[in-house]
């Protein structure tokens, strides 16, 4: 869950990312002894979906 507001203990703060109200940010995805896949592009992570 990446969101600017603390979430309530029943939607799993354990999982929040905080991010800015407003203007840019940006997400990064740590790859520990990555698959070849990764490494030659041919796999790409999913999409980042909203939610309302």
């Amino acid at each position: 869950m990446v969101q600017n507001a603390k979430p309530g203990p029943e939607t799993g703060a354990g999982n929040w990312l905080p991010i800015p109200a407003s203007g840019d940010f940006s997400l990064t995805l740590r790859m520990y002894a990555p698959h070849p896949s990764v490494i030659d592009f041919s796999w790409q992570p999913p999409a980042v979906t909203p939610v309302n």
